[in-house]
């Protein structure tokens, strides 16, 4: 279509809008330009200069200045005036199969093919949208109860409610359903919420306080009413929310800052302590494993050093020799056995109740290798959570070994039956036998074993007991506590 200026406009299906200048050649595009549709069947100009154009998203108009002062992407776009449906098109596109695609009758009026059907009309008295009637608040809901909206003064509602509805709309008639608002509640919001067809809004547990309800709506042309509709809206605080009593609140809570950093200085003087006495158990477990190295293995090494001194005095006896060497290597498994105890105490990885029991059950199966007798072993499959301190390991496993010893070269029992159990914050271990059993009252007077059983568990906040009678047999049971939360 030739321009007055000598430039050309031209309509393209499917590539937008065209402007030839010269050499110069300009596109307006759906995608970048907010075009209503790059499918254009036809274009027209008015009377006053507008473009008029088919496509396939219904009749729309733009002014030529307005097209030619926009400044491309990033820039404020042209508002197009359109004709869809909603303004009385049968269609929403339009056609242009055939010529010709539009036309301007003399009296100025425009007409173009939609469909099956032949639209007209005038440009000039075209139903513009352009100033949208100002919106109205409708009602209030709190909680779902209906409240009447007072004049001239703000809706009181008292603090507590849990959701705030306000219902809002505009007396627009002309595409009513093309109608956009936006809300913002002063007091709460910051800026304006988004834009959106909806007709209400709701908010929740709105605190104390006073606050402005704000609406605005814009038509179809994206013009937006300056004027508002606006609703006071005072939340008013429950005797326990009042000023007086928050000032009290403050007071208490200053307060209870203040015990509160009493005692967390408390508890970190605990800690303190608590770390103080972890080194000195640990300065304890040092002194006890410098102990057992000492008492161990090095009345083993001693006693190794005696033999191999014995057998190499008696070199000419074979059966001496053999008998001497014999020792020399029992003494040589119980050294190594004895250091095995000492590393896998020591290990942090083995800080477990199930270490432990794995460790019994498997130096259980060492001692019964060698002797024509039965035993069993048996562990909950569950065991709980928590940690067993290596001290705490070490005179658990001394403990059972010493008992389990006793059944074995003293009691002269045939069947021994271990049983682990635990329960609550305790564990408790029981070696029982079918040996001969002996007078409980004379192992108190000679201090033997059940002695030394009893202080180790002692030292770790447990405690032995023994039942025997002569030819019924022997049963201890070592219980120790557990720590749940920590270590034992």
């Amino acid at each position: 279509m030739p321009d007055a200026d000598g430039s050309f406009w031209v309509a393209t299906y499917g590539f937008g809008l065209f402007r030839l200048q010269g050499d110069q050649l300009r596109a307006w595009l759906w995608q970048t330009d907010g075009l209503p549709s790059n499918h254009i069947l036809s274009l027209q100009e008015d009377a006053a200069g507008n473009l008029w154009a088919s496509s396939e998203n219904g009749i729309f108009s733009y002014a030529k200045k307005a097209l030619l002062d926009y400044k491309g992407a990033g820039h404020l776009r042209p508002i197009p005036f359109r004709l869809t449906k909603t303004e009385g098109l049968p269609y929403k596109v339009c056609s242009g199969g055939g010529q010709p695609t539009g036309a301007k009758s003399p009296d100025g009026r425009f007409w173009f093919p939609d469909g099956s059907a032949l639209v007209s009309f005038d440009p000039v008295t075209a139903p513009r949208n352009l100033q949208p009637w100002p919106p109205i608040i409708e009602e209030v809901r709190v909680d779902g109860v209906l409240h009447t909206i007072p004049r001239g003064q703000p809706l009181r509602i008292t603090s507590g409610a849990r959701s705030f509805e306000f219902a809002y709309t505009s007396p627009n008639i002309l595409a009513p359903n093309r109608l956009r608002f936006r809300h913002r509640l002063e007091g709460l919001d910051v800026d304006w919420g988004v834009e959106g067809s909806q007709r209400s809004v709701k908010y929740s547990a709105l605190p104390p306080g006073e606050y402005t309800l704000r609406v605005m709506t814009r038509n179809n042309d994206e013009v937006w009413n300056s004027a508002e509709a606006a609703l006071q809206l005072t939340i008013v605080p429950r005797w326990w929310e009042r000023k007086t009593l928050r000032v009290v609140g403050a007071f208490a809570l200053l307060g209870g800052i203040a015990l509160t950093v009493r005692q967390v200085e408390r508890n970190r003087s605990r800690r303190k302590f608590v770390a103080l006495e972890r080194e000195r158990a640990l300065e304890r477990e040092r002194a006890r494993i410098a102990r057992d190295i000492h008492d161990d293995l090095g009345a083993s090494l001693t006693q190794v050093a005696l033999l191999g001194d014995m057998a190499g005095a008696t070199i000419g006896s074979p059966d001496e020799l053999r008998a001497q060497t014999r020792q020399i290597s029992e003494a040589a498994h119980e050294m190594a056995r004895s250091l095995e105890a000492i590393v896998w105490a020591v290990r942090p990885e083995n800080d477990t109740l199930r270490s432990l029991f794995e460790y019994m059950n498997r130096r259980t199966d060492e001692l019964f290798e060698k002797m024509p007798r039965q035993y069993q072993f048996i562990a909950p499959a569950q065991l709980p959570e928590c940690s067993v301190h290596a001290e705490v390991r070490h005179n658990v496993f001394l403990a059972y070994k010493e008992a389990l010893t006793n059944a074995l070269k003293h009691a002269q029992a045939k069947e021994v039956r271990i049983e682990v159990a635990c329960a609550n914050s305790t564990c408790q271990i029981t070696v029982a036998d079918n040996g001969a059993g002996f007078e409980l009252s004379g192992v108190r007077a000679g201090g033997t074993g059940l002695k030394n059983m009893r202080l180790r568990l002692e030292e770790i906040g447990g405690h032995a007991e023994l039942q025997t009678q002569p030819g019924r047999g022997t049963t201890v049971r070592l219980e120790f506590p557990l720590d749940r939360g920590g270590r034992t």
